[in-house]
């Protein structure tokens, strides 16, 4: 059964005489839903295995404690109102490259990125399947099924594992793409998208945060990256 439908008679529900459920501590209400008493509310045996789990009828966007399941719980971005809500905002590092493999690895996810250039223009790409491999395939990317406005950059990467500066893992002969383009990404030889480059202002500039099909080497002014469990 849906969380939603459980949560509906909870409406008006104060935590104390100034905290009530529609306000905006929507995270004291999930933990305390989470306890014993109320587990039942909650899918999952009331953990919050990501933000697909929360109903975005009842939960705005913000910090939210997730428990992929195999791991310990950490903080999350959750966004609530892009298409649909749902979305766990991750971050383009090496170092939660171990967590987006987690939440991955235990369902079927899709991917979506935001775009925005320094004119206001927007654009974003999505992908109806996406997945991170483990710490022995080098968070080797797998997407497919793009559909949106910025054209499908990741294509190119597909199937290629994730390099920095000091690991090398492209297919380039003689260079490090990573040291090459000052970022960290799924380069092969080397990119055609480059969303954790420099952030260089308003110019083009390999090295900085680019989607090529959509704006060339044009540097964006902000990016995001976020993944939902596919819904039946």
């Amino acid at each position: 059964m849906s969380i939603s439908s459980y949560l509906a008679p909870l409406q008006g529900l104060c935590l104390n005489k100034r905290v009530c459920f529609y306000g905006k501590t929507a995270e004291r209400v999930l933990s305390i839903l989470a306890t014993d008493k109320y587990r039942f509310l909650l899918p999952s045996g009331g953990r919050v295995r990501d933000c697909s789990d929360l109903d975005p009828k009842h939960f705005k966007s913000g910090v939210y404690t997730i428990k992929p399941a195999g791991g310990t719980g950490l903080k999350a971005y959750c966004d609530m109102e892009t298409d649909g809500g749902g979305w766990t905002v991750f971050q383009r590092r090496l170092d939660g490259n171990d967590k987006l493999y987690k939440l991955t690895s235990r369902g079927q996810y899709e991917l979506r990125v935001n775009l925005e250039d320094f004119n206001g223009d927007k654009a974003y790409a999505k992908y109806s399947n996406f997945f991170i491999g483990d710490k022995s395939t080098n968070y080797k990317l797998t997407v497919k099924g793009y559909s949106g406005t910025a054209g499908d950059c990741l294509k190119t990467h597909n199937d290629h594992a994730f390099s920095t500066k000091d690991k090398d893992n492209d297919n380039h002969s003689f260079e490090n793409c990573a040291k090459m383009y000052k970022g960290a990404w799924w380069y092969y030889t080397c990119h055609v998208s480059n969303l954790n480059g420099l952030y260089v202002g308003n110019k083009k500039d390999d090295r900085g945060i680019n989607w090529q099909l959509w704006k060339g080497s044009q540097s964006m002014k902000t990016t995001s990256m976020m993944i939902r469990r596919n819904r039946l």
